[in-house]
C-alpha cells in the first residue's frame, strides 16, 4: 500500500477515535468546538454564565396522547398558562400554572400546577397544602440543566462530550454532539448555519415523568424555534415543542422572559416537615390496600384509581391494572391477603387510556392472561414489549410472553354467582372502552366513561348516554354501578342525570 494511503487511513482512524473515544478520555475537541461556536451564536459564554435566574411566562397546550379517543388523533388538548422561575445559581425551580380541559359542559376540568423543587426535595401545593413529591427532584434538576439558557453550558461541562454523526431534524441536516446527564444520553442538535441549538433528545428521569413514566425506556425530543434577541444580548427561543414516540406532546409559547429578576425567597420555600418527608419518602410502598366488600367475593379497592377483585371458583379476576406497576404490586398483595391460596386467573383492562394499562406488566410477568378490548391490543402490546431497563422491573428481569385475550363481542368469564360478562361499549366517544357486568350481583363496572361533577351531575353526559345505550342494547338488569373514578352508585341516579343534563 502506498505510504500516502497509509497516512490517510491513519488519519481516518484517528478521526474516528476522536468521535468515539472512551468516556474517560475527556471531552472531544471537535464537540467542544461545535458547542463553543453555538455559545458565541447565542450571545457568548460570559453572558450565558451571567444568567443566575430567569422568570418565564408561557402559554400553550398539551395533547392528551394518553386519554384521547383514538391513539392517532385528533387529540384532546389541555390548554395551559403558567410561569417558570428558574434559579440557576442555587439550583431551584418554582413552577405555577393552570391547565384547562374542555369537555363540552361549559366548565371543563381545571388542572392546577404549583411545584417547588431544589437539590434535595420537591413539594406540590394544592388547596394550601404542601405535599412531598420525591419523584420530582431529578426531573426538576434536569429542567434547569436542559433549559435554553443553560443547555450549552451543561454540554460544555460534560466530561464525555462527543461529536456524533450529523442527523436530520425537521427536514434539515444538523451537527450533533452527545453527552450524559444523570447517567442518561443527551443528543444535542446544532444548526449548521446559525450554530444555534435546534433541540435535543433525552432519555433520563425527565423523559420518564408524568404520562411517559409507564412507557419504560423512553426518549423525549425537545425542539427550539422562534428565537428572539433579549435585552442583555442573549438569544433565547420563544417556542418549545416536546415530542414523544414521534407525536407532538406539548407546545409552549413564551410570552415574556425576565433575566436575573429579583427573587422572593418565599417562592422557593419548602416547609421543614415537607422537606423531611420528601427526603425520607420510600421509592414505592408495597402495603396492602383497604378493601370494601360489595358482595360475597367481590371487593372494591377504592381510591384515586378504583380496582375490583372478583373471586370465582377457580381463582381471582382483577378488574383494571391502573396507574403503575407499583400500584399493581399492592393490588396483588391485597388479593393474596384477602383470598389466601387463590391464584389470579385473569386481569381485565377496559380502556387504552394510560391510567388503565400502566400497571399491566406485573400481571404479564406472572403469566396472568390479560382480557382487553380488541381495539386496544396495539397500545397494550406496546407497553408490554417496551424495555424497562432503568430501573428494571419484574418483567424486564424475567421476560415472559404475554397472554392476551382480545374481546371482540360480549364474552362470559367464569361461572356461578360471580360470573362476569365483558361487553364492548362501541360508542362514538367510548369506542375503546368496555363494561364488565356481574349479573348475579346486578352490578356494572362502566370503565372510565364519565366522572362525578357534583352530587347530581356528571362530566361528559354524552358518555353517560353512551353507557346507558349500551346497557339497553345488552338488556342488562342493573342495581348499582361503579367506575374507575366513581364509587358505588345507584343506577337510577346515573340515568336520572340525563334529563337534567339535557335541560
Amino acid at each position: 500500500m502506498p505510504r500516502a494511503a497509509v497516512l490517510v487511513l491513519a488519519l481516518i482512524f484517528l478521526s474516528g477515535a476522536a468521535v468515539h473515544a472512551a468516556p474517560d478520555a475527556g471531552p472531544d475537541p471537535q464537540a467542544v468546538a461545535l458547542v463553543t461556536a453555538a455559545l458565541r451564536a447565542q450571545g457568548g459564554e460570559a453572558r450565558l454564565r451571567a444568567i443566575e435566574a430567569v422568570r418565564v411566562r408561557w402559554v400553550g397546550y398539551r395533547n392528551m396522547l394518553e386519554q384521547s379517543i383514538r391513539p392517532d388523533g385528533p387529540y384532546i388538548p389541555e390548554f395551559w398558562t403558567g410561569t417558570d422561575l428558574r434559579d440557576q445559581r442555587r439550583g431551584r425551580l418554582h413552577q405555577t400554572g393552570t391547565g384547562k380541559v374542555y369537555v363540552g359542559d361549559g366548565e371543563g376540568f381545571d388542572d392546577p400546577l404549583d411545584l417547588t423543587a431544589d437539590a434535595t426535595a420537591a413539594v406540590q401545593r394544592a388547596g394550601g397544602k404542601a405535599s412531598p413529591d420525591a419523584r420530582q427532584v431529578a426531573p426538576s434538576r434536569e429542567r434547569l440543566a436542559l433549559s435554553p439558557e443553560r443547555l450549552l453550558l451543561t454540554a460544555l461541562a460534560a466530561g464525555d462530550l462527543r461529536r456524533l454523526p450529523p442527523a436530520v431534524v425537521q427536514g434539515q441536516t444538523h451537527e450533533v454532539v452527545g453527552f450524559s446527564l444523570d447517567g442518561a444520553p443527551v443528543r444535542l442538535y446544532l444548526d449548521r448555519r446559525s450554530k444555534l441549538p435546534v433541540g435535543y433528545d433525552y432519555s433520563g428521569p425527565l423523559a420518564r415523568s408524568g404520562y411517559w413514566s409507564f412507557r419504560g425506556d423512553h426518549t423525549v425530543r425537545t425542539v427550539f424555534s422562534n428565537w428572539a434577541l433579549q435585552a442583555d444580548g442573549v438569544r433565547l427561543p420563544m417556542q418549545i415543542d416536546d415530542y414523544g414516540d414521534g407525536r407532538l406532546d406539548r407546545n409552549w409559547m413564551i410570552d415574556r422572559i425576565e433575566i436575573n429578576p429579583r427573587l422572593d425567597e418565599a417562592e422557593f420555600a419548602i416547609p421543614p416537615e415537607a422537606r423531611a418527608a420528601a427526603i425520607a419518602a420510600p421509592a414505592a410502598t408495597t402495603a396492602a390496600l383497604k378493601a370494601q366488600e360489595l358482595a360475597p367475593g367481590v371487593l372494591l379497592l377504592a381510591g384515586s384509581w378504583n380496582v375490583v377483585i372478583v373471586r370465582q371458583a377457580d381463582g381471582l379476576v382483577v378488574l383494571e391494572a391502573p396507574i403503575s406497576s407499583a400500584y399493581s404490586e399492592r393490588v396483588i398483595r391485597t388479593a393474596a391477603e384477602r383470598f389466601p391460596g387463590a391464584p389470579i386467573k385473569a386481569v381485565i383492562s377496559t380502556s387504552d387510556s394510560w391510567p388503565h394499562i400502566a400497571g399491566l406488566r406485573p400481571y404479564v410477568a406472572r403469566g396472568v392472561p390479560v382480557y382487553l378490548l380488541d381495539l386496544n391490543l396495539p397500545a397494550v402490546s406496546s407497553i408490554v414489549a417496551n424495555p424497562h431497563t432503568n430501573p428494571p422491573d419484574t418483567l424486564q428481569q424475567r421476560p415472559r410472553k404475554p397472554v392476551f385475550r382480545p374481546v371482540t363481542a360480549p364474552l362470559s368469564l367464569g361461572v356461578g354467582e360471580n360470573r362476569l360478562e365483558l361487553i364492548p361499549l362501541r360508542g362514538l366517544n367510548t369506542e375503546r372502552q368496555m363494561m364488565v357486568y356481574l349479573p348475579g350481583q346486578r352490578l356494572l363496572y362502566a370503565s372510565d366513561a364519565f366522572q362525578p361533577k357534583d352530587a347530581d351531575h356528571y362530566y361528559t353526559p354524552e358518555q353517560v348516554l353512551e353507557v346507558a345505550q349500551a346497557v339497553a342494547r345488552a338488556h342488562l338488569d342493573i342495581d348499582r354501578a361503579v367506575l374507575m373514578h366513581l364509587g358505588v352508585t345507584p343506577w337510577t341516579k346515573i340515568v336520572g342525570s340525563l334529563p337534567k343534563a339535557a335541560r
